[in-house]
């Protein structure tokens, strides 16, 4: 029983500090003994998951929530993964099923939508790094339709529509940003730069001072602005 849990500790070590290869070797070995854990499933699920062996993912998550229906993480993550495989009617029937795990009442759903969002914010991210905007939009709107007053997803979802060239609906999105947190800096800086592309240089002046006067000390908005009024004074 020790050298068990001590494999356990060994593979979640490696886990957590980002070494899934090794993880996933610990795991695989483990289950071959004790198959009656759902935490090393769920590990292996997200191993899978990122190696890109989707169908590996689903079957490790699946025995995850069969071991404990209660396992809101597993759940969450099962979920996820079968939409992005287009098993979205599947994926819903696990989102149900948090319905019912609510150790504290109101709470567990809110947890659990943030999460989800958070993922396919992570993902969007993902995209984007490597300038696959329409996949990094479509991941972003996801992340908003679970839980859309999550100012800074917006925010890099208007950021990612502006580099993409949608111009019209990121101008929208930074003011639904704004809508939603007036005090939110970055906000401005990103709506202002959206307006100088545009060629509205009166309209990006107002965003960076406004933004300037939440947070002064924010070197890109005093750059900004200094060269802005400096070039409208020489002309």
């Amino acid at each position: 029983m020790n050298n068990f849990y001590t494999q356990y500790e060994e593979g979640k070590a490696c886990f957590d500090s980002g070494k899934y290869d090794e993880a996933r070797e610990i795991f695989e070995e483990f289950i071959k003994h004790r198959n009656d854990f759902a935490d090393v499933y769920n590990y292996l699920g997200y191993i899978y998951y990122i190696s890109d062996d989707r169908e590996s993912a689903i079957k490790a998550y699946k025995k995850a929530v069969d071991l404990n229906p209660s396992y809101t993480e597993a759940i969450m993550n099962f979920a996820v993964v079968l939409n992005d495989c287009g098993r979205s009617d599947e994926a819903l029937k696990y989102m149900n099923q948090l319905k019912s795990v609510q150790y504290y009442e109101g709470v567990a759903d809110r947890y659990c939508l943030g999460k989800l969002a958070n993922m396919h914010a992570e993902t969007a991210r993902a995209y984007k790094s490597v300038f696959w905007y329409e996949e990094s939009i479509e991941q972003y709107q996801k992340a908003l339709q679970l839980c859309p007053a999550f100012p800074d997803i917006r925010l890099e979802y208007a950021i990612a529509l502006r580099d993409y060239g949608d111009m019209e609906k990121a101008v929208y999105e930074f003011d639904q940003v704004i809508v939603r947190k007036s005090d939110y800096a970055e906000a401005y800086i990103h709506q202002g730069i959206t307006f100088y592309k545009l060629g509205f240089i009166g309209f990006a002046l107002e965003s960076w001072k406004k933004g300037y006067e939440i947070d002064s000390e924010n070197k890109i908005l005093s750059t900004f602005l200094y060269l802005l009024e400096g070039a409208r004074e020489v002309e």
